[in-house]
């Protein structure tokens, strides 16, 4: 069957939405997550911090214009809205909306 060039781009659409949804629902099914107590990186996500730019930074870089980009703690739980973070004896409570990624901490990065 032939795809009309228009219909192109919403096909396209259509299949990443159904392949990054990995078949698990967030309401029923079980969704992975790093371990309560791992070492973690949270990277926020630029926008939210007001540091959007046009030019490419890594995700992964931990300051940009000298301005901290993310938080290192110990991950205390997640839910839908939140990811907490201890930090220093604190909880640090981070928007789910807010976060670009987690990074799990090897034990040889923690030394």
């Amino acid at each position: 069957m032939r795809v009309p060039s228009l219909l192109i781009p919403f096909v396209l659409v259509l299949t990443t939405t159904t392949i990054s949804c990995g078949g698990a629902s967030q309401e029923g099914g079980s969704v992975e997550q790093p371990p309560i107590g791992a070492s973690v990186t949270v990277q926020f996500r630029r926008d939210a911090l007001g540091t959007a730019m046009t030019l490419p930074v890594s995700p992964t870089t931990d300051s940009q214009n000298g301005a901290q980009v993310s938080m290192h703690g110990t991950l205390e739980r997640v839910n839908a809205e939140w990811v907490v973070i201890v930090f220093q004896g604190k909880e640090h409570w981070i928007p789910r909306s807010s976060v670009l990624l987690l990074r799990v901490n090897q034990a040889a990065e923690e030394s």
